[in-house]
C-alpha cells in the first residue's frame, strides 16, 4: 500500500521555542470564516499529551465563539485519482487545553477535484490528548480520474463550539486495485501461491493467471489453469503447471530495451565532512544500490571518513570532484579493507554488476623511516570470479598486477605523484580496495568518487517447463532449456542454443541457433505425432537431435540425407504397438545417441553410470551400501552455462582418470588446509570454481548429458576413484531437473513438492567460490 506524499505532514517546517504559536501552516491553505483560525505551535505538556505528538509541533483549528464562525485546513497533493483504488487517509487529532468542556466536532475529507470521496465526521472526546481516526474513500467513478487529491481537516461552522483542536502527522494511502497480472520485480525472487509482492496485491491462484516476473533469475510456478507467463530478464525457472499456459522466457511484447546509465557513487553524498563510516553505508545511485563496508585489520587508529574539505588529485576532463573522497587512515604494518557491492535498485531494470568503473587513489607515497604505501584492487564479477583491473599511476610509483606501491617520494593528495587511475571493465559486482602501510608510521590514503555504468541484462538462459495440459512457450533470447512437460504442446526456442525435451503430440521449432532436441521414451504420459524443425539462421555446429535407447540411425526414414541442403529431415517411429509414436524431422545436422560416462563404485565393483538403475546398491564414504533411489538425465548444449569441466586425475585424490562433470557438480576434498582454514576436515567444491585452465578446464562441446543419482540423503560416492556428491535436491538442485523428472522424484519424494529443505542439509560444509579459491589456489577462469 504505497503512501502518497503530504507536505509539511507532521507540522515541523516552522520552528518554534515550547509553547509558542502562529497563524499560517507552510505547504498548506487555511479557510477561515469569522473568528476561525488555524496555524501550528509547539505545545507544553500543559497543554497536551505529548507522548502522543509525531516530532516537536502540532497544527491547531481554532473558533472563539458559540456563532457561525469555523475554519478549515487543506492540500491538493500532486497525485491524481485513480478509479478502482482506496485512498486511506490517517491523522491524529485532539483538543488543546482551551477547550471549554472539550469534544469539538471535526470532519475530515478526502476529494478527486471537487468531489468528496470518502469523509468522517466526530468529536474529539476531553481527552487533553492525540488519537488516530483514518478515513476510506468509497467512491469508484471512471470519470473523475485524473482529477488532483485533495484532504481537508474542518472545524465546522455553526457548531456552537469555542476552543480549538489539535492535529498531527497527516498520511495517505493508496491501495491499488488489482489489474489482473501478477508482477515481479528486477530483484530475484519466486512467484508462486504464496507470494505478495505485486504491487496491486494480484497472486497467483488455480485459474487462469497473467504473470510478468521482470528481470533477475526468477523462479515462477503457476499452478493449475491457463496461465500467461513472461519471465522477463534474467535466466528464470517457469513451470507453468496445470492447464494449457502460454510461457515466454523473455518478454512477449517489443516496448524496447533500456539503455545503459552513467552513474556515479559520491563520497559527498553519503555524509558531511568528516563523517566516521567505518560501521558501513549504502548509497542508492539510481539504477544501482553500493554498499561499502570495511575491515580495520587490527589498526590501533582505523579511520574511515567523508572528505569533503581536502582537495585530491583529478586530471584533466576527468569526472571525479576534487573535494569528495573516502579518507582511509591506519598505523604501521596492518592492512585495511575497503569492499564496495553493486545491486540493482528495487524496480530497476538493470542487472546486478556494473561496467567501466572509474576511480582515482591519491597520496600514494613514502617517506623515510615512517610509510609505505601498498594499494592492492581486486574486482569480482556476480559469480566470484575476478575481473581484470587496470592500474594507470600518474608518478613513478610500481604496479604489479592489481597492487600499486610508492615509489620513494612523499606525495599529498591533490599532486599527481601520488594518485593513479583505476579501470575496471567490468561487468564487475564487487570490489575491494586493500591498503597496507608498509613502514612503521601512521599514513592514508584518499579514494576518489567511483564513476561507472549500469548493464542491461541480455536474454537470460532460462529453465522454461510447461507442465500438464498443452502449453505455448516461446523461449525468446538466450539459450534456454524448454520441457513441454505432459499434453500436446508447441514449443519455439527462438534465438540462442536451445535444449528442448520433447514429448509425444509436441511441436517444436529451434529458431536461430545450435538447438538440441531431446526426446522422451513413449511410457511417459501423452500421445500423438511429434514434429521437430531446427532451424537454419545462426548456427555453428547445427542442431542436434537426440535419440531414444529403443531408436537407432537405421531405424530412420530419411527424406534428405545432405545436411548441407537445408539439413537432414526424415521420420522414424519409437515404441510399439499402441504406445508408439511417430517422429518427423526436419533442418536437422546432427544425429546422436547418449554416450557413455564416469564409473560408479557398487557392491559388486565399478559400473558405468548410464546403466545404474534405481535400486541397485552404491558404496557410500559415510552409511556403507546405500540403494538408488531415483536417477535423473538431461542433454543441454554444452556450451555456456552448461559447459562441463574436464578434471584431471592429478586434481583429485583417489581418481585414476579424468572426470567430466556439470559446472555446478561439487567434488570433496580434504586435508589440513580445510581444517586450518574452515574448522572442517573435510569440505565440498564446485567443479566451476575449481578451474585453473590446466588440471581443471571448462571443457565445451555440441551436447552433453548430465545424470543424477540420488538417495534418500545427501550421500559422498566415488566417480573413477574420486569422492565426489550424489544429486542433493535443494532449490538450486530441483530447478535443474526437467518438467517430467521433477514429478518422478516428487513422487518418490512428496515432502519435496512443497518444501526443498526435505531432502536435508549437504552432507559436508559447500565452499563459496572465494573460499574455494584460498583453498586450491584456483584463479577461476
Amino acid at each position: 500500500m504505497p503512501e502518497l506524499t503530504v507536505q509539511n505532514a507532521s507540522f515541523e517546517q516552522t520552528s518554534h521555542a515550547d509553547g509558542v504559536w502562529s497563524q499560517g501552516i507552510p505547504g498548506w491553505t487555511i479557510t477561515g470564516s469569522g473568528s476561525g483560525e488555524a496555524g501550528d505551535y509547539d505545545p507544553t505538556s500543559s497543554q497536551t499529551d505529548l507522548s502522543t505528538v509525531d516530532g516537536e509541533n502540532v497544527a491547531y483549528l481554532y473558533s472563539g465563539d458559540s456563532g457561525g464562525s469555523g475554519v478549515r485546513i487543506s492540500q491538493t497533493l500532486s497525485d491524481t485519482y485513480i478509479a478502482g483504488n482506496t485512498y486511506d487517509l490517517s491523522l491524529d487529532i485532539g483538543d488543546g487545553s482551551y477547550a471549554s468542556g472539550g469534544d469539538l466536532t471535526y470532519q475530515i475529507n478526502i476529494l478527486a477535484g471537487s468531489t468528496v470521496i470518502g469523509t468522517v465526521s466526530g468529536t474529539t472526546g476531553d481527552i487533553d490528548g492525540l488519537q488516530t481516526v483514518t478515513v476510506t474513500s468509497t467512491v469508484d467513478d471512471p470519470s473523475l480520474n485524473g482529477a488532483p487529491l485533495t484532504i481537508e481537516i474542518v472545524k465546522p461552522e455553526g457548531s456552537g463550539e469555542s476552543g480549538e483542536f489539535l492535529i498531527d502527522n497527516v498520511r495517505l494511502f493508496e491501495t491499488v486495485a488489482p489489474d489482473g497480472v501478477v508482477d515481479g520485480t528486477a530483484g530475484a525472487e519466486t512467484i508462486d501461491a504464496a507470494y505478495t509482492g505485486d504491487p496491486e496485491g494480484d497472486m497467483v491462484d488455480d485459474t487462469g493467471n497473467s504473470i510478468s516476473a521482470g528481470d533477475s533469475d526468477d523462479a515462477i510456478a503457476a499452478g493449475a489453469g491457463a496461465d500467461k507467463i513472461v519471465a522477463g530478464g534474467g535466466d528464470d525457472t517457469v513451470t507453468g503447471g496445470g492447464g494449457g499456459d502460454r510461457i515466454y522466457g523473455d518478454s512477449s511484447d517489443d516496448g524496447g530495451a533500456p539503455a545503459p546509465v552513467a552513474e556515479s557513487l559520491n563520497w559527498s553524498q553519503i555524509a558531511a565532512d568528516e563523517t566516521d563510516i567505518s560501521a558501513g553505508a549504502t548509497l542508492a545511485t539510481g539504477e544501482m544500490n553500493v554498499t561499502v563496508e570495511f575491515d580495520d585489520g587490527g589498526s590501533n587508529v582505523p579511520m574511515f571518513e567523508v572528505e569533503t574539505s581536502d582537495t585530491v588529485y583529478t586530471d584533466t576532463g576527468e569526472p571525479f570532484e576534487a573535494k569528495s573522497s573516502l579518507y582511509m587512515f591506519t598505523d604501521n604494518g596492518v592492512t585495511t579493507h575497503a569492499s564496495l557491492d553493486f545491486t540493482a535498485s528495487p524496480g530497476s531494470v538493470m542487472s546486478e554488476e556494473v561496467q567501466n568503473v572509474a576511480f582515482r587513489i591519491n597520496d600514494i607515497d613514502w617517506q623515510f623511516e615512517d610509510h609505505v604505501d601498498v594499494v592492492t584492487i581486486n574486482a569480482y564479477n556476480a559469480d566470484g570470479d575476478p575481473v581484470e583491473v587496470t592500474i594507470k599511476p600518474d608518478g613513478g610509483d610500481t604496479v604489479s598486477g592489481n597492487t600499486i606501491t610508492a615509489d620513494m617520494t612523499a606525495d599529498s593528495a591533490d599532486e599527481a605523484g601520488g594518485s593513479a587511475l583505476i579501470e575496471i571493465a567490468g561487468p564487475v559486482q564487487s570490489i575491494d580496495i586493500i591498503y597496507e602501510n608498509g613502514g612503521v608510521g601512521e599514513q592514508a590514503i584518499w579514494v576518489s568518487d567511483l564513476h561507472y555504468s549500469t548493464i542491461v541484462p541480455d536474454d537470460g538462459d532460462d529453465d522454461l517447463m510447461g507442465g500438464a495440459g498443452s502449453d505455448t512457450i516461446f523461449g525468446e533470447g538466450g539459450n534456454d532449456t524448454i520441457d513441454g512437460g505432459e499434453g500436446a504442446d508447441n514449443i519455439a526456442g527462438g534465438t540462442g542454443h536451445d535444449a528442448i525435451t520433447v514429448d509425444q503430440g509436441d511441436t517444436v521449432t529451434g529458431g536461430s541457433g545450435d538447438d538440441t532436441f531431446t526426446l522422451q521414451d513413449t511410457d511417459s504420459t501423452g500421445s500423438g505425432a511429434i514434429s521437430i524443425t531446427g532451424g537454419e539462421d545462426g548456427e555453428t555446429v547445427g542442431d542436434t537431435l537426440v535419440l531414444t535407447p529403443d531408436v537407432s540411425k537405421d531405424d530412420i526414414t530419411y527424406t534428405n540425407t545432405d545436411d548441407n541442403a537445408g539439413g537432414l529431415s526424415g521420420s522414424f517411429t519409437m515404441g510399439d504397438g499402441p504406445d508408439s509414436t511417430v517422429v518427423t524431422f526436419s533442418e536437422i545436422e546432427n544425429i546422436i545417441c547418449f554416450t557413455p560416462g564416469a564409473r560408479i563404485l557398487t557392491e559388486t565393483g565399478e559400473q558405468p553410470v548410464e546403466t545404474l538403475q534405481p535400486g541397485d546398491r552404491v558404496v557410500t564414504r559415510d552409511n556403507g551400501i546405500q540403494r538408488i533411489r531415483w536417477i535423473g538425465r538431461r542433454s543441454v548444449p554444452g556450451h555456456g552455462r552448461f559447459a562441463p569441466v574436464l578434471i584431471a586425475p592429478a586434481a583429485l585424490r583417489g581418481a585414476r582418470r579424468p572426470l567430466l562433470v556439470s559446472p555446478q557438480h561439487r567434488l570433496l576434498f580434504e586435508g589440513y588446509r580445510a581444517e586450518l582454514l574452515f574448522g572442517q576436515s573435510e569440505v565440498l567444491v564446485a567443479a566451476r570454481h575449481l578451474i585453473d585452465g590446466h588440471n581443471v578446464r571448462s571443457a565445451p562441446r555440441g551436447l552433453v548429458s548430465y545424470i543424477h543419482l540420488m538417495f534418500d540423503r545427501h550421500e559422498i560416492i566415488y566417480a573413477d576413484g574420486a569422492a565426489t556428491e550424489s544429486f542433493h535436491a535443494g532449490e538450486t538442485g530441483i530447478a535443474a531437473v526437467s518438467g517430467s523428472g521433477r514429478e518422478e522424484m516428487f513422487a518418490l519424494f512428496p515432502d519435496l513438492r512443497s518444501d526443498p529443505r526435505a531432502h536435508g542439509g549437504t552432507v559436508r560444509p559447500c565452499l563459496r567460490a572465494h573460499e574455494a579459491r584460498l583453498l586450491c589456489g584456483a584463479p577461476a577462469a
